[in-house]
C-alpha cells in the first residue's frame, strides 16, 4: 500500500509538472509570435517654454492621435500620429485676430520591454519623424503706414526626434492599456529683434506628451 501512495503521488506530479510546462510553453509561443495593434490615444502636450518667446501660447494642448505597431517578443515598431494646436499672436497692436498654429507630428517608434513589474510591463522607446506646422489663417492684411500689406503664414514642416517610456498593462488576452510620456526635439527658423536689428537663427525645441493608449492586438500567426 505503501508503495502504491507513492507511486500515485510521483504520477500526479508529474502530470501537474508536464501542464505546468505545457501552459508556460504556450504562453511563450503567444508571447514570441508576431502580432499587430491598433489603439487610439488621447493625452495632452506641452509646448517648449521657450516658444513663448516668439508669442506662443505655451499652455496644455490636447493631443489625440493614433498608432499602428507590429510586435514580436520583448520588441516593437509603431507608426503614429497625433494632433495639437496652440495659438502664436503677431504682436501688432490692432491684431483683430491671432493665428492658431496646427502641428501634425508623423513619426516612427522602436520600441522594447525593459522589465515588468508585477502585472505592468515598463517599456522603452526612441522615436523620429516629421512635424508639419499650417497657420489659421495662412495670411494676413496688415496696415503699414496707411497702405495695406499682406503678410502670408508659409506651412512649416520639420524633423522630429525623442525617447520616452510607456507603462502598460493587460486587460484581456486581445487588450492593454498603455501610459506613454515622451520628450520631443525639434528645430526651428526664428527671427528677432535686438535693438534696431532683426537676428535670425535656427533653435531647438523640446516639447513634452503623456498620453494614454488603448492598444488591440491581433496575431499574424492565426491564434486567436
Amino acid at each position: 500500500m505503501k508503495y502504491a501512495r507513492a507511486t500515485a503521488s510521483a504520477v500526479l506530479f508529474i502530470m501537474l509538472g508536464a501542464r505546468a510546462v505545457h501552459a508556460q510553453s504556450s504562453d511563450d509561443a503567444r508571447t514570441a509570435s508576431w502580432r499587430i495593434s491598433i489603439a487610439p490615444t488621447v493625452g495632452a502636450l506641452l509646448f517648449d517654454s521657450h516658444l513663448a518667446d516668439y508669442r506662443w501660447d505655451t499652455s496644455l494642448s490636447v493631443q489625440p492621435g493614433l498608432r499602428i505597431g507590429v510586435h514580436h517578443a520583448r520588441y516593437s515598431a509603431a507608426l503614429r500620429t497625433s494632433w495639437a494646436a496652440t495659438e502664436q499672436s503677431t504682436g501688432l497692436l490692432d491684431e483683430a485676430t491671432v493665428p492658431r498654429v496646427h502641428m501634425t507630428q508623423l513619426d516612427l517608434a522602436l520600441e522594447g520591454r525593459v522589465t515588468t513589474l508585477g502585472s505592468v510591463e515598463l517599456w522603452g522607446s526612441a522615436h523620429g519623424g516629421r512635424m508639419f506646422l499650417g497657420y489659421e489663417p495662412d495670411h494676413m492684411t496688415v496696415d503699414a503706414g496707411g497702405s495695406p500689406v499682406t503678410v502670408s503664414f508659409d506651412p512649416i514642416d520639420e524633423w522630429c526626434y525623442g525617447a520616452g517610456i510607456s507603462f502598460r498593462r493587460d486587460l484581456a488576452r486581445h487588450l492593454a492599456l498603455g501610459l506613454q510620456l515622451d520628450g520631443t526635439g525639434f528645430q526651428l527658423d526664428t527671427a528677432h529683434r535686438n535693438g534696431s536689428e532683426i537676428v535670425e537663427s535656427r533653435e531647438g525645441f523640446v516639447n513634452w506628451s503623456l498620453s494614454v493608449a488603448l492598444l488591440g492586438f491581433m496575431g499574424l500567426n492565426g491564434e486567436r
